[in-house]
């Protein structure tokens, strides 16, 4: 059996998904991917690099939790955004 973990990852663009990603983990290279999503990911937690931050769990409610609350904190820098300078 595969080992599977969820992923979500962002950069100043945005969330890469709106939901958790499915990754198994690829024995012969010590990664874990996603074919649906060609999604790449080395490690499980939280990993900062290249302007972006992956979360990965193998606790898909963490990864769910960890999406809204950055779509929370997105949607509230959005709207500061717009208020300031008025």
């Amino acid at each position: 059996m595969k080992t599977v973990i969820y992923v979500n990852r962002v950069n100043l663009c945005g969330l890469y998904h709106h939901k958790p990603i499915r990754c198994v983990l690829d024995d012969e290279n010590d990664f874990y991917y996603s074919s649906e999503f060609d999604f790449i990911v080395d490690e499980v937690g939280e990993v900062f690099s290249d302007g972006r931050v992956d979360f990965a769990s193998v606790n898909r409610s963490d990864v769910e939790h960890w999406t809204n609350g950055v779509k929370a904190a997105m949607g509230m820098l959005n709207k500061w955004s717009r208020t300031k300078g008025q």
